[in-house]
């Protein structure tokens, strides 16, 4: 962590640079994204300058990074500079480590590498022999990310999803009769390519030696040609000015073409929706596109997403409890997709010191001033010290309504709903109820693991 800047400009005072020596440590430095930042017309103005200048090596993460550097340039009255930066070699980077004073034997390489758990389990040891102390333990479908591995075959744990420090894991137990535990992941996708921007006026002074930045590409606005964006958002920043922060800053600018741009989230959709409705005679198709995302949305807020079922007509539809249940003698059942209800009908004058509930986990017993009204094994697991009752009012009658409400232990959608409440009574034929038909966040890793079915191996 440094602060460089050109020869016409005075050094940082030494205060400052430990200063941000210190932040850059706090804040471990670890991540190489994309490592620039916009800086707000107020700020420009309240320096009076037309940008900061020297190249200013901080570690801190958005939103204070940008006007963190901002202030310290203008402090220290470092003559400012607009800059433009341009493409970095990581190949020659290292990440900071804490470690890395360490002795290390000539056996241990230096990696970065992803790996994945394929089996039930696997322990993390911590050292890479057999014999040393089991850390904690890594599920099938872990990933972690290594940073050293052995000519033996052990790697070293540089940051789990659980975050629960370093260790060193095996990854190929097949000598031992275990098979392979770990699988290699392939690389990232190389970062997207730097923001275009209009090369104008003279090249740049030399770089400050040993600096692997290319400054090659520059640019310099006139004060007054162009207004700075107030905002760190992608569709504000293809030509405009930024201040270079340094390698360790944490800060991702998405841009245009960017995998996450919202902008082209919408056009492409609303193109889908015009070709939907080319291939529609009546246009029916993309009304019944927008009216079961609208659904999905308001199932998903609800928590009703397993009583989704898809109509004759192509439209989702959400079916009620009492549709996923049936009768029996003396009560009627239903289900949603984390609880099983209960009704029966009471006289006018029950209370709820008439009603007795008794739940465990396999079980319920419900008896109505000391009559039963059912009691057995329940088809699955319940959450029992969730479960309730109501007494309420029925205006068209003389009687009271009593509902009990279960709580799934493992929650359910479609045909993997409950075929019963309690077993062998009421039974419904769960397979009409049609496949699962949930939503999904693509940025939401457990919500996909959820949907591919794979929670239950972490």
């Amino acid at each position: 962590m440094s602060a460089a800047s050109s020869s016409a400009t005075s050094p940082l005072s030494p205060a400052l640079l430990q200063l941000l020596h210190s932040l850059g440590m706090r804040e471990r430095c670890e991540a190489l994204l994309v490592h620039e930042a916009l800086l707000d017309t107020p700020l420009l103005a309240s320096m009076g300058a037309r940008a900061p200048s020297s190249l200013i090596e901080i570690g801190l993460s958005p939103p204070d990074a940008h006007a963190l550097a901002a202030a310290i340039a203008a402090r220290e009255a470092v003559p400012p500079r607009l800059s433009h930066r341009g493409p970095t070699d990581y190949s020659r980077w290292e990440s900071f480590d804490s470690d890395d004073g360490e002795e290390e034997s000539a056996s241990i390489q230096r990696l970065r590498e992803t790996y994945e758990v394929l089996v039930s389990h696997v322990r993390v040891r911590a050292s890479p022999s057999l014999h040393a102390e089991v850390l904690h333990f890594l599920r099938r479908g872990s990933r972690f990310c290594a940073d050293r591995r052995t000519s033996d075959g052990w790697v070293r744990l540089k940051a789990t999803v659980d975050r629960r420090g370093r260790g060193w894991c095996l990854i190929d137990g097949s000598p031992l009769g275990l098979g392979k535990l770990l699988s290699r992941l392939p690389p990232p996708p190389p970062p997207p390519p730097p923001l275009d921007s209009r090369r104008v006026g003279a090249p740049p002074p030399a770089a400050p030696t040993g600096s692997r930045v290319d400054y090659t590409k520059w640019e310099k606005v006139e004060e007054g040609r162009r207004e700075l964006p107030r905002q760190l958002h992608a569709h504000h920043c293809t030509t405009s000015p930024r201040l270079r922060l340094s390698t360790s800053t944490m800060l991702a600018l998405p841009q245009a073409g960017h995998p996450f741009d919202m902008a082209a989230h919408h056009r492409e959709r609303e193109a889908a929706l015009q070709r939907m409705k080319g291939m529609s005679i009546d246009g029916k198709w993309a009304d019944a596109e927008l009216h079961n995302e609208q659904l999905l949305r308001d199932a998903k807020q609800q928590g009703n997403q397993g009583n989704v079922a898809m109509g004759s007509d192509g439209r989702l539809i959400i079916r009620s409890e009492d549709a996923l249940g049936g009768r029996a003698s003396g009560y009627w059942w239903g289900q949603s997709e984390r609880e099983v209800v209960i009704k029966c009908r009471c006289s006018r004058g029950v209370t709820s010191k008439d009603v007795r509930l008794a739940t465990t986990s396999r079980r319920i017993t419900l008896a109505v001033c000391q009559r039963t009204v059912c009691e057995g094994e329940l088809h699955r697991r319940i959450i029992s010290d969730e479960s309730t009752y109501a007494l309420e009012d029925e205006d068209s009658s003389d009687s009271r309504l009593l509902t009990v409400t279960l709580t799934k232990a493992v929650p359910t959608k479609g045909r993997e709903h409950w075929t019963c409440a309690i077993q062998g009574e009421a039974v419904v034929e769960t397979t009409a109820f049609g496949v699962p038909i949930t939503t999904v966040d693509p940025c939401d890793f457990t919500a996909m693991k959820d949907a591919l079915g794979l929670a239950a191996t972490l």
